[in-house]
């Protein structure tokens, strides 16, 4: 399953400092979340004019691995 999401960063008088594009990758397994990546970047929400996103911020083992 494909997610998508903004990820806001508030400063101290409520206004937004910066909006993230989040993508998220989830597997699920006999009804079961079984592993998920979320990736982010730039490009996503075209701020960025080098165009390239970030690696992915997901890390086998026990923090995405269910």
């Amino acid at each position: 399953m494909l997610t998508e999401r903004i990820d806001r960063v508030h400063i101290a008088d409520g206004s937004v400092a910066i909006e993230i594009p989040i993508m998220g990758s989830f597997v699920v397994t006999d009804g079961k979340l079984a592993r998920y990546s979320d990736y982010n970047g730039t490009r996503l929400s075209g701020n960025d004019s080098r165009d390239t996103p970030t690696a992915p911020s997901s890390h086998r083992g026990r923090n995405n691995d269910c």
